[in-house]
């Protein structure tokens, strides 16, 4: 009978339906599982016609034969017809629950939950289609009542419900649910733990993490680090990645995500980077960038340039960070020669580099510099400067040449670009220029304290 069944599927599998039903015709012997085999094959295709005829000729037709012809009737959406064959059924529970996700997915929900209320004891299985489908409705009162009539300890149905009213914002549904829950697979813990980090009950979430015992899986840390990370407890989040090392759990991309973002010292940072380089994901270049940036953001340039010529596949966020980084951190020499660099290989530059470059020439003093980088922007990378970017190179210029950059603007100057102008006027002591800043300014905010 195997041999029989399996010669079945594969005329089947290779669009042979004629040629399956002839061999099925001709089979001396065939058991249930032959028959459903011919049966779903039409039914799977549509073929509803073909199906019912060969349904007919079936004696004493097996459970599984009515579900597969309900199943049919809904999937090529005649639920009616479904419901004749159900109504000639020997109504076993498997078949109830056929008819009930045949009404649900046609959605005659009403029919459906009647169909519910009439099973003596529905089972999760029979329950299931329409207690989805209330939940794709958004009807969740109605999903409660169908839930509260299946008879089961199974975790599945009451996660999907806890879920429902997690993502609707019903939290404290969501807390009742938990609590009544007999068994919680880790999908329930960590959502609770996660809704309660974002209602800012913190310990709340610890005591559940601590809770599940066993159950922790990866997730758990992940999330109950982001709990720490997003309520601003940098410390606790490391001590949480800390500890997952410790008990020998491999941290995975959204673990470094997390752990980079709130080092608050080197020495944790360099803890972290150990851990990365010997992770699966150090090859991950949104990871090398965070990590880069990490360090650059600890003010550490040995340790950031080391992470920087380490990434064998930089992208325009990796030069732009250590670019910049080098530029605000004094080290303007080398920040110029990484961009030419940068340039030579191809990577055209975006406008945070040039905004840091600009800021450098004004910390150093270098007024033809920061206007030169102001023009090449435009001129060779077509990177349009942002407001920053002038008042960088018009604190560099003497009064003349800022009044020619500020008539030069692509925009309508505003009270910031004024201040600044007024302020390089004061400085040079211009007063004829510091006189038509101030009077822009008056026009701009007329009370007095604004200039």
């Amino acid at each position: 009978m195997i041999a029989l069944n399996n010669m079945l599927e594969a005329y089947i599998v290779n669009g042979k339906i004629e040629d399956a039903r002839e061999f099925f015709d001709g089979a001396a012997k065939r058991d249930v599982k032959t028959w459903n085999i011919m049966l779903s094959a039409y039914t799977q295709r549509g073929l509803m016609d073909e199906a019912k005829e060969l349904f007919k000729l079936a004696k004493d037709p097996a459970v599984d034969l009515w579900v597969t012809m309900i199943e049919g009737y809904a999937r090529a959406g005649m639920p009616q017809r479904a419901f004749t064959i159900f109504r000639a059924s020997p109504g076993h529970e498997r078949v109830w629950g056929a008819m009930i996700a045949a009404f649900a997915a046609s959605g005659d929900l009403a029919t459906a939950k009647e169909m519910v209320h009439r099973m003596k004891n529905p089972s999760v299985a029979s329950c299931t289609p329409l207690f989805e489908a209330y939940l794709k409705a958004g009807e969740i009162s109605d999903a409660q009542d169908v839930f509260n009539k299946m008879s089961t300890s199974y975790e599945a149905p009451w996660t999907t419900l806890l879920m429902a009213y997690l993502d609707r914002a019903m939290f404290s549904e969501a807390k009742r649910i938990f609590k009544l829950m007999p068994n919680r697979d880790p999908v329930a813990w960590n959502a609770m733990i996660r809704a309660h980090s974002l209602h800012g009950e913190i310990e709340e979430a610890r005591i559940l993490f601590e809770g599940m015992g066993a159950q922790r899986n990866l997730e758990s840390w992940n999330t109950i680090m982001a709990a720490y990370n997003r309520n601003g407890q940098a410390g606790d989040t490391y001590k949480i990645f800390k500890g997952m090392i410790q008990r020998y759990v491999k941290p995975d991309k959204n673990s470094f995500l997390t752990v980079m973002e709130s080092c608050t010292n080197l020495d944790d940072a360099g803890k972290v980077a150990k851990e990365f380089r010997w992770s699966s994901c150090l090859r991950d270049l949104e990871l090398n960038n965070l990590l880069l940036k990490t360090f650059l953001r600890l003010g550490s340039l040995e340790e950031a340039t080391s992470i920087f010529h380490s990434i064998e596949e930089k992208n325009l966020e990796s030069w732009s960070l250590m670019v910049s980084g080098l530029a605000t951190k004094g080290k303007y020499a080398a920040a110029v020669s990484l961009l030419s660099n940068m340039v030579l290989r191809g990577v055209m530059p975006d406008n945070a580099i040039f905004t840091s470059m600009v800021s450098a020439c004004r910390s150093l003093g270098r007024t033809d510099e920061g206007a030169s980088y102001l023009r090449s922007m435009v001129a060779d990378f077509e990177v349009y400067p942002v407001l920053e970017d002038y008042l960088c190179v018009m604190e560099l210029l003497k009064p003349k040449q800022a009044e020619e950059l500020l008539n030069s603007m692509p925009f309508e100057p505003d009270y910031d670009v004024w201040k600044t102008f007024l302020g390089v006027c004061q400085r040079a002591g211009d007063k004829e220029l510091t006189e038509v800043a101030e009077k822009a300014l008056r026009r701009l905010c007329p009370i007095a304290v604004c200039v």
